[in-house]
Order: C-alpha cells, then sequence, then structure tokens
C-alpha cells in the first residue's frame, strides 16, 4: 500500500496550505472546505454519512472527496447551526482526529 501525507512522521494534521480545494468534501450540494481547526469526538453531534468515493467525477454525488479516505465518517458539531461547518474523521495508523470543514459554494448542477 502507497503512503501518503498523512503517513509521513513529520506531517501535520492541519498543514497550512494557500490552496486546499483539492482536499473537498461533497455534502449537501455545496463543497466543504477544511479550515484550521481540530475537535475532539465529544464535540461530534450525529453522523451525516460516509465517503464512498475518491476521485475526479463528472456527475457530483454526496460524500465525493479527491482526498479522504473512503469509509471516514463525516458529523454535524454541537452548537455550530445550519452545518456551516462539519466535521470528518481522520484514521492515522492507531489514532483518530476530526478535522472541521467550512461549508463552501454550492456544487455546480
Amino acid at each position: 500500500m502507497e503512503n501518503t501525507a498523512l503517513d509521513s512522521p513529520d506531517a501535520s494534521w492541519l498543514e497550512k496550505s494557500e490552496d486546499r480545494s483539492f482536499q473537498c468534501l461533497v455534502h449537501d450540494g455545496y463543497y466543504y472546505l477544511p479550515i484550521e481547526e481540530e475537535l475532539t469526538e465529544t464535540n461530534l453531534d450525529s453522523e451525516l454519512g460516509i465517503v464512498s468515493r475518491v476521485g475526479e467525477w463528472k456527475e457530483i454525488k454526496e460524500g465525493d472527496t479527491p482526498f479522504y479516505v473512503p469509509g471516514s465518517t463525516y458529523y454535524t458539531i454541537k452548537g455550530v447551526p445550519d452545518k456551516n461547518k462539519i466535521a470528518i474523521e481522520i484514521v492515522r495508523k492507531e489514532s483518530k482526529k476530526y478535522q472541521v470543514l467550512e461549508k463552501g459554494h454550492p456544487v455546480p448542477k
């Protein structure tokens, strides 16, 4: 199995980058993009879905992403109204973290 940046011992969970659009997740007709924020499991509310497809597609569907691992679960966040931010689980070796994603532009129809 090929290693990714998340497997690197020097990798930061939240590396600063000018363009993180390649890390998007599609939910409820919108792109969600990562921001410089992490959560613990106690901040999670309800499950929204599971990443099922990774790659670039002509027809974009719920849970599509070019970045996150298939099977990753994404959640609402306690106290955040209208799903302006959601969280996705990131599993790295034996540890599990939750990356915050912020609502971006609607997916073109």
